[in-house]
C-alpha cells in the first residue's frame, strides 16, 4: 500500500485567511460573501459549462454528461500548492444559482465573454488572493504556473476567468488535496473507483486491516456495499469511530451503512431499519445547499441495493449533529431516506459521516439510456463532494511553501486534529515552539525548510515545508499630516524606504506615489485614516490615526527691536519669536512690507536674526499639520560703521592754518597725540591721523601735511581747482604749470572709484577731460603728481596730491 504525504496547506497568521472550516458541517451553512476581483479562474460543475461526450462501451451507448475531469483538475492544482475556493450559495434550492457573472472561457477553447448563471457549485481559484502568497518578484518559492497546469492535465476541463469583480459566497478555502481511500473488503469496490478514476484522482485501495492501522493517511474513506455481518466487527466500527473522530470524513454505502449503524450507533440512539431495496422518486433534496448534494437534475430512479431506502428503528431517534440529505417525498410520519450526514466529531474540523442507500452509482445498476447516464454521473459527484470537505487528519502533511516577514510566524501543519503530541517529529527545531505537535508554530529569522515525520503508526510518511523569511520590508518615516486652509480635510504624506522601492503600493485610503512619498487624497477632518504600505513582497507598514483639524490652532508672536551693527555687517539682532501648536513651524515675514524666504523651526521659542534694517512683521505660520494665527512686529534700525577721510597729503604756505575733520555721531575719536575733538588744527608739518571707532568697528586714516616758505620766489607746480571742457575757450583744459625747469613729470588722475582715467609724462600737455577719446562725466576727480626740478635733480622725487572738479 502506497501511503502517499500529503501536498501543501498552513494556517497563516497576520498573513492569510485561515482556511475555511466550519467547526460542524450541519444546515444551515453559514453566508461567507467575497468579493473576487477579476481575473479569477473558475472551474464550473454545471452541465452547460462543464460537459464531456462519454462513450459507455460496455453498455454501448454514447451520451452527454458532466465532466468529472473537473474535480481531477482541482486535485492537481492543490497538489501544487494552489489554494482553491469552493463556491456555494448559503441559501438556495435545488438546482440554484450560486452567482451570475459575467465571464469569458479560457479552456479548452476560448470563447468570447458573457454573462452566466453559475449552479451546482464552483471551484475558483483567486489570483489576488494567489498573489499575496508568491514571493515577488524574487518568485523563491514561486506558485507553479497555472495555466501550465491546466493545458498539462487536459482532459477538456472547462476554465473560465472572471470578468468583473464578483460577490461570491465562499463555503471553503481548500488549501491541501484530499487523500483517498476505498475499502476492498467487499465485491463492489470497482463501482467507486471508478468514480475517481474518471475524475482523473488519485487513491489507495485498503482492506480491513489497514483501516485499523493506518487511517492518519487519509482524509477521507469510502466503504462500498459488502457483507454487513461478516465485514462490521467490534474492532471495524472503533476504527471508524477512531478515524472520526480524528477528523476524517467516511462514506458507508447500502447494507454497509446499514449495518456501522446498527453496531456503532453514530447518527441515532436505537439504530436504522432498511424499508425498500429499490429507490423511486419523487426526492426532496433537504439539504441542497450542502457540499454533498452539489449536483445538477434529479437523483436517478430505479437505483437498488441491499438497502435502498431507510429510518428510524423502532425506538430510535437521530442524534444532535445530524441531519437528512435527500429522502422520498412522501407524507409525513412515512420517511424514508436516501441518504443521511452527521458531523460526529464535534468541534474539531472533518469528522464527517455518510449513509446512502442503493450499492452502487453506475450504469451498470439500472437500464442505461442518455437521459438516466447523465443522471448517474451527476449523481457520482456525490461522492467527490464529500471527498472534498475539509478534514482535519494530518497524515504528515507539513503545510504549504510560504514567505513571511521577518519577525511574522506562521502555523506548520494542514489542519488541527489527527496526530496528537509525540506521534510525529520535526526538524531542524530552529524557530520552532515545538518539535513533537502536528502544528507548530514557526518564527524562524531566515528562511528555513522543516520536515515532518510520524514516529509510529504505518503511516511512514514525510513532508517538508520551506518558510521564506522576506529580510527587508519597506519602512514609513517623515508622517506629515496637512489640513486644507478651511479645516474641512487634511492629507497625510509620508516617505517610503526599503524593501522593493520598484514595486512599492500603498492600500486603504487612496492617494498618489511622487517618487517614494505618498501623499493621500484629503481625508475629512476627524475620521480616521488607515494605509497599509508595502511592495510586491506583501511585506507591509501600516499607518492609522486620525487628525481633527479644527482643534489646529498654531499662533506664532513677534517681540523684539532696537538697533545693532546691520546693513552688510556680519552683525545681526536677535528678535524672538514664540509658536504654539505642533512642531515644526514654518514662518513667513516681511521686512517693510517686502516678503522674505520663509524659516523653519522645531522648537516652540525661536530667536529670528534680523540682519537689515526695517520693520519686521510676521506674515503667516504654519505648524506640523495646518496653518494659524500671526501677532507682533518689531522695529529694527543701523547703527553706522565707522568711516574717516581727512583728505590727501597737501602742501601749505608757512603762516597758514590747516583744520582736519573726522565728525561722526555716536564714535570714539582718537589724534596722534591723544586728543579726542572732533577737529583737529596745525601749522606745523607732519603726519596727522586719527582713529575713529564705536560697537561696529573701527576707522582710521593718515594724512601728511607739509608747510613751506611762500615769501621768496621759487619753484613750484600750479594746478587749478576746476575746469571745463567745453570748447568756450575758457579753462577748457587741465594743465600743470611750473615756474622752473622740470627735469621728471608724471602726472596721474583717478576718477571717484579709483579707477585711473588719465596719464601724461610730458609737462606740455593738458587734460582735456577725455578717456579713450570719450567725454568723462562732470564730478570731482583726483590727480597725483611726481615731478623734480632740474636745479635739485639729485634729490628724491616730489609727490604732490589733490581734487580737480570736471564741469560741463
Amino acid at each position: 500500500m502506497l501511503c502517499l504525504p500529503a501536498t501543501l496547506c498552513l494556517f497563516l497568521f497576520s498573513i492569510l485567511s485561515a482556511v475555511k472550516v466550519q467547526a460542524q458541517e450541519l444546515p444551515p451553512p453559514a453566508s461567507n460573501v467575497q468579493n473576487i476581483e477579476s481575473g479569477a479562474y473558475l472551474i464550473p460543475l454545471d452541465q452547460s459549462k462543464q460537459q464531456a461526450t462519454i462513450t459507455d462501451a460496455v453498455n454501448g451507448l454514447t451520451f452527454s454528461g458532466i465532466n468529472l475531469a473537473a474535480y481531477g483538475l482541482v486535485h492537481l492544482l492543490l497538489q501544487n500548492g494552489i489554494p482553491v475556493k469552493w463556491a456555494i450559495k448559503a441559501s438556495k434550492p435545488k438546482d440554484g444559482i450560486d452567482f451570475t457573472a459575467t465571464v469569458a472561457r479560457l479552456y479548452p477553447s476560448a470563447q468570447a465573454p458573457a454573462t452566466a448563471d453559475f449552479v451546482g457549485s464552483v471551484f475558483v481559484i483567486d489570483m489576488a488572493d494567489i498573489n499575496q502568497l508568491v514571493c515577488n518578484p524574487v518568485n523563491t518559492p514561486a506558485f507553479p504556473d497555472i495555466d501550465s497546469l491546466i493545458t498539462a492535465f487536459g482532459n477538456d476541463v472547462a476554465v473560465y476567468t472572471l470578468n468583473t469583480a464578483t460577490p461570491i459566497d465562499v463555503r471553503y478555502t481548500l488549501r491541501f488535496a484530499p487523500e483517498i481511500a476505498v475499502l476492498n473488503n467487499g465485491g463492489n469496490t470497482a463501482a467507486f473507483t471508478q468514480i475517481f478514476n474518471a475524475a482523473h484522482i488519485p487513491y489507495s485501495e485498503i482492506g480491513n486491516a489497514d483501516l485499523q492501522t493506518a487511517t492518519d493517511c487519509y482524509t477521507f474513506i469510502l466503504q462500498p456495499n459488502a457483507t454487513g455481518a461478516a465485514t462490521v466487527t467490534t474492532t471495524y466500527v472503533a476504527a471508524v469511530n477512531n478515524f472520526i473522530n480524528s477528523g476524517g470524513n467516511f462514506w458507508a454505502q447500502s447494507g454497509m451503512a446499514l449495518a456501522l449503524e446498527n453496531q456503532g450507533l453514530f447518527m441515532t440512539t436505537a439504530g436504522i431499519l432498511g424499508i425498500n431495496t429499490a429507490i423511486t422518486p419523487p426526492f426532496n433534496y433537504v439539504a441542497s445547499a450542502m457540499p454533498v448534494l452539489q449536483f445538477e437534475g434529479n437523483f436517478p430512479a430505479g437505483l437498488t441495493g441491499d438497502m435502498g431506502t431507510f429510518g428510524l428503528a423502532a425506538g430510535s431517534s437521530w442524534r444532535p449533529a445530524t441531519y437528512p440529505c435527500l429522502l422520498l417525498n412522501l407524507p409525513v410520519g412515512a420517511n424514508q431516506f436516501v441518504c443521511y450526514a452527521a458531523d460526529v466529531n464535534g468541534a474539531i474540523a472533518g469528522g464527517n459521516l455518510y449513509y446512502c442507500g442503493a450499492n452502487e452509482f453506475s450504469l451498470t445498476a439500472i437500464a442505461p439510456t442518455p437521459a438516466n447516464a447523465a443522471e448517474i454521473l451527476q449523481t457520482q459527484r456525490m461522492v467527490l463532494n464529500a471527498a472534498f470537505v475539509p478534514a482535519a487528519i494530518n497524515y504528515a502533511c507539513a503545510g504549504n511553501d510560504i514567505c513571511i516577514c521577518r519577525g511574522e510566524s506562521v502555523k506548520l501543519g494542514c489542519t488541527e486534529g489527527g496526530f496528537a503530541v509525540g506521534e510525529v517529529s520535526w526538524t531542524p527545531a530552529l524557530g520552532l515552539s515545538c518539535t513533537d505537535c502536528p502544528n507548530p508554530i514557526a518564527n524562524p529569522l531566515v528562511t528555513t525548510t522543516y520536515t515532518v515525520t510520524p514516529v509510529n503508526g504505518s503511516c511512514n510518511a514525510f513532508a517538508s515545508v520551506t518558510v521564506t523569511v522576506i529580510q527587508d520590508k519597506p519602512q514609513v518615516s517623515n508622517l506629515d499630516i496637512d489640513c486644507n486652509t478651511d479645516k474641512t480635510a487634511y492629507t497625510v504624506s509620508f516617505t517610503m524606504t526599503g524593501g522593493d522601492a520598484a514595486t512599492y503600493q500603498v492600500s486603504g485610503n487612496t492617494g498618489t506615489f511622487n517618487g517614494n512619498v505618498f501623499t493621500s487624497d484629503p481625508i475629512p477632518t476627524g475620521t480616521t485614516y488607515t494605509f497599509s504600505a508595502g511592495d510586491s513582497y506583501h511585506c507591509d507598514t501600516l499607518v492609522t490615526g486620525s487628525f481633527n483639524c479644527v482643534l489646529c490652532q498654531p499662533a506664532a508672536i513677534l517681540t523684539g527691536g532696537g538697533s545693532a551693527c546691520l546693513d552688510g555687517n556680519v552683525s545681526a539682532l536677535d528678535l524672538q519669536v514664540s509658536f504654539a501648536g505642533q512642531a515644526p513651524w514654518e514662518l513667513y515675514y516681511a521686512i517693510d512690507g517686502e516678503p522674505q524666504l520663509p524659516v523653519s523651526s522645531e522648537i516652540p521659542d525661536f530667536t529670528l536674526s534680523a540682519t537689515q534694517s526695517g520693520q519686521y512683521t510676521l506674515v503667516s505660520v504654519e505648524d506640523a499639520h495646518c496653518f494659524g494665527s500671526v501677532t507682533g512686529t518689531a522695529s529694527v534700525s543701523a547703527i553706522p560703521v565707522p568711516v574717516v577721510n581727512l583728505g590727501s597729503d597737501t602742501t601749505l604756505c608757512l603762516g597758514e592754518v590747516i583744520t582736519l575733520n573726522a565728525n561722526l555721531p555716536e564714535t570714539d575719536l582718537l589724534w596722534q597725540d591723544g586728543s579726542t575733538q572732533n577737529t583737529y588744527a596745525t601749522a606745523v608739518s607732519g603726519t596727522y591721523w586719527v582713529q575713529l571707532s564705536n560697537e561696529c568697528g573701527l576707522a582710521a586714516d593718515t594724512v601728511v601735511v607739509t608747510f613751506e616758505d611762500c615769501s621768496a620766489p621759487r619753484c613750484r607746480p600750479l594746478l587749478p581747482d576746476a575746469f571745463s571742457p567745453n570748447a568756450d575757450g575758457v579753462n577748457d583744459l587741465f594743465t600743470v604749470v611750473f615756474n622752473c625747469e622740470v627735469s621728471y613729470f608724471r602726472l596721474l588722475v583717478f576718477d571717484r572709484w579709483g579707477q585711473q582715467v588719465y596719464e601724461s609724462s610730458n609737462p606740455h600737455e593738458s587734460w582735456a577731460g577725455l578717456q579713450n577719446d570719450r567725454s568723462l562725466p562732470l564730478g570731482l576727480y583726483v590727480w597725483k603728481l611726481e615731478y623734480q626740478f632740474a636745479e635739485d635733480a639729485e634729490d628724491p622725487h616730489r609727490i604732490a596730491k589733490g581734487n580737480i572738479l570736471l564741469l560741463r
